[in-house]
């Protein structure tokens, strides 16, 4: 090789791959969007299957009202043996009504409800132990957050 006759050797020129920047890989905040949040819920659910419980959190109420009504969503989604999209602009709202209702479910059988949740990554793994400790199946989906290989970082 031309270039070691240059004066690289062959441990000068591995070292220098070594300086190389890594791939960068950056988390972009995707604005919510109902339509593609309930579309992405909708694709966990069979094509036999023509309507499903859906559960939209975007309303003024509290975590404490709207936890109380899902809680009453979940029993008869189970008690139907059905599943149950949750969906809304607040992750970390989602996250607590979704934790009051299954408090508020203690002692209920939710075995048979298929619960599709839409959010971030970061709440998947408490959700699935929540959800699994009730019989109930999660089908988490993430939403909003995207990795993006190769975007510059903030």
């Amino acid at each position: 090789m031309r270039v070691l006759a240059a004066g690289l050797s062959a441990a000068g020129l591995l070292a220098g791959f070594a300086f190389l920047p890594e791939p960068v890989v950056q988390v972009v905040t995707v604005p919510y969007d109902r339509d593609a949040a309930i579309l992405l819920a909708g694709k966990q659910v069979p094509d036999e299957i023509d309507s499903f419980y859906f559960f939209v959190l975007d309303t003024e109420t509290s975590v404490d009202e709207d936890g109380e009504e899902l809680a009453l969503v979940l029993q008869k989604a189970a008690i139907e043996q059905d599943y149950l999209g949750i969906v809304g602009p607040d992750p970390e709202r989602n996250r607590a009504t979704l934790l009051h209702a299954l408090d508020a479910s203690r002692g209920s059988d939710l075995s048979g409800v298929i619960v599709i949740y839409v959010g971030p990554d970061e709440q998947a793994d408490e959700l699935a132990r929540r959800i699994g400790e009730t019989g109930a199946e999660l089908r988490f989906v993430t939403y909003p957050q995207q990795a993006v290989p190769g975007a510059p970082s903030i």
